[in-house]
């Protein structure tokens, strides 16, 4: 990352900015979400730029694998190959992770073999060749276009929870939009920026093809894209996530049905169709699947505990035994949940990241408190259980908090890899706040 990389993004951030304007003012000058728009796409600009910063400063230390620029100088590789000869540069983006060939490994050659070799990693640089030739091979501003896809995909999954929580506007943007880490993980040159972002899309999309029944080009194509580019590059988040979404989708429709000669003909079908995304799926995803198996998972909480003892210090955390069987597994989701959402606690912090990282899990652990003292505990879960949205809010975060504290055992990766789930949660708090404020009907959202 160098000065001319800065100096060649301002006119780049002006037309960024000028056509951010021209859009609030056309289409969202009257509605109450307007506001956010401008100061949303201001918040991953900054985002990008925090990353690239503490990058550059912090993880450039020796020790660091820094991502952000090991990913970006693989993706510099394919787009001087699609400049210098079209032909092999095709075939590398064509190409599997770790494929050696004669006539790519004159560039093959120069990649970090950590990254060539991981499906992910290498399917993100193929995205970052292409975007670099756009931007004429200028980082920040390739870090800007994840930022605003990430913003994109964000403020459909907001806009969509504002349709049927509207009195909550402020509430749900803050959760969405501009809690701290997503936007700090969720906006830079990462693969999280590209999965929460499509993670937004892929709600909004299956919101206006099942829920408001708009059958369009535009959701399908949303809809299809973000499950193509999760399954790409964080496989686990849409085995976590799909299962919820079509739960949502399914309560949601069953309520807008008013027979129940209708709803208990639909049911077996809806189920069927439930049954066969859970069936299929999986297999799809091959050895992203089986990654995250309860074998895999033993495996995994061996090799962290093993290095862990090693060390001895650090940002390490431990589940003390590894366990053996499936009960082993369920007698440690309250404390992998609570890594996830809840820790580091203030007197676990090693560094300045693990700082913030810890505030800010504080503030959950607060806002969590305060949500069951505003709604009493029988009015809370009396409020989820007539909330498909609910369900599938605390359903999606529960397990992913899960995984994800389960196979992590590192508290600076952790604030990373729980952004996906943290929009989610902190709605559901809001919502249920909101619910126990006013009088609660039972009527379904």
């Amino acid at each position: 990352m160098q000065l001319q990389d800065f100096l060649i993004t301002i006119p780049f951030l002006a037309l960024l900015f000028w056509l951010a304007v021209k859009i609030r003012n056309k289409s969202l000058r009257n509605t109450e979400v307007g506001k956010y728009f401008v100061l949303a796409i201001a918040a991953k600009v900054i985002g990008a730029f925090a990353l690239a910063g503490v990058s550059q400063f912090y993880y450039s230390e020796p020790g660091f694998r820094n991502d952000t620029f090991g990913i970006y100088q693989e993706g510099e590789i394919i787009s001087d190959a699609l400049r210098n000869d079209p032909a092999v540069g095709v075939k590398i983006l064509l190409s599997d992770a770790g494929e050696l060939d004669m006539v790519t490994h004159p560039y093959v050659k120069q990649f970090d073999f950590y990254y060539y070799r991981e499906t992910d990693t290498f399917f993100l640089a193929k995205i970052i060749s292409i975007l670099n030739i756009l931007t004429f091979n200028n980082y920040i501003a390739v870090s800007i276009l994840f930022a605003l896809f990430s913003f994109i995909g964000t403020w459909a999954l907001f806009r969509t929870f504002v349709s049927y929580y509207p009195k909550i506007h402020f509430k749900l943007a803050t959760s969405i939009l501009f809690f701290p880490s997503v936007i700090f993980w969720g906006s830079g040159l990462l693969k999280d920026s590209i999965v929460l972002g499509s993670i937004g899309l892929l709600i909004y999309g299956f919101d206006q093809l099942f829920n408001r029944k708009k059958i369009k080009f535009l959701p399908i194509l949303l809809t299809v894209l973000s499950i193509i580019l999760i399954a790409k590059l964080k496989p686990y988040v849409l085995i976590v996530l799909l299962p919820f979404t079509l739960f949502w989708v399914y309560q949601t429709y069953l309520t807008s049905i008013s027979s129940k000669m209708v709803k208990f003909s639909l049911t077996p079908l809806l189920l069927l169709l439930f049954g066969l995304a859970l069936y299929f799926v999986p297999p799809m995803l091959g050895k992203e699947f089986n990654q995250y198996s309860f074998e895999q998972l033993t495996k995994t909480m061996h090799k962290h505990n093993v290095w862990n003892s090693r060390q001895g210090q650090g940002s390490a955390y431990s589940f003390g035994d590894v366990p053996e069987s499936t009960l082993d597994f369920i007698k440690k989701v309250p404390a992998a949940i609570t890594v996830t959402l809840f820790r580091p606690f203030p007197w676990e912090v090693k560094n300045i990241l693990m700082l913030v990282s810890s505030l800010e899990s504080l503030g959950l652990f607060i806002l969590t408190l305060f949500a069951l003292y505003i709604a009493g505990l029988r009015k809370f879960f009396k409020s989820i259980y007539f909330s498909p949205m609910l369900i599938f809010c605390l359903g999606f975060t529960i397990v992913f908090a899960y995984w994800i504290g389960l196979s992590t055992y590192n508290f600076g990766a952790l604030s990373r890899y729980r952004i996906p789930c943290l929009p989610f949660y902190l709605s559901a708090l809001f919502i249920i706040m909101h619910d126990a404020k006013h009088k609660f009907v039972g009527k379904m959202h």
